[in-house]
């Protein structure tokens, strides 16, 4: 009998996610392929919505997010202890604003979650949710569950286990051979 595979959710948040398609999508899964490639995984919806073929391979060419997706792969209990380790405020988001990116992707990779978690629909260039004053009923931290969030890590770090995960323009992801 054969194993059902781990179907998750991506702890990452975007307005018009493909999530939103995926039950249409999934009769196409139904379908015997030996390999899956997905040149613009974004939050990985689709990815994480489906079973794993023999060989999948993800790609972005947004660095935050194959950078993210690379930690969640090889590094998810640093990522998850930063995640519990956070509590969003305001002046944490300034504070993160003002800071250049580090050399260290862990750390970057938390703060591409931080602000895709803290901002209005998850975009990274958007302001807090709640507003720089904080006067909605939606405050920053209202998207930050940290117990959620590292479910979620772990979940798909498991599920990325084999996965290739590359930061390629797509056409080098649709043109390889397979």
């Amino acid at each position: 009998m054969k194993k059902k595979q781990l179907q998750v959710r991506s702890p990452l948040r975007f307005p018009g996610s493909k999530s939103k398609v995926l039950k249409k999508l999934q009769p196409f899964f139904k379908q015997h392929h030996l390999e899956y490639r997905e040149p613009f995984v974004g939050g990985g919806a689709i990815f994480f919505g489906k079973e794993k073929s023999l060989k999948n391979w993800l790609n972005d060419k947004d660095y935050s997010i194959y950078n993210l997706l690379h930690i969640i792969q090889t590094l998810p209990l640093e990522l998850s202890n930063l995640v519990q380790n956070t509590s969003p405020t305001i002046e944490l988001w300034k504070e993160y604003r003002k800071e250049p990116i580090t050399n260290d992707s862990v750390e970057n990779a938390f703060r591409f979650l931080f602000f895709n978690r803290t901002n209005y629909s998850g975009i990274h260039s958007a302001n807090p949710i709640g507003g720089l004053n904080q006067n909605s009923k939606y405050k920053i931290d209202c998207r930050w569950n940290a117990n959620t969030i590292t479910k979620r890590i772990l979940e798909c770090s498991r599920k990325l286990e084999n996965v290739r995960l590359t930061n390629y323009d797509y056409n080098e992801v649709i043109d390889a051979p397979g």
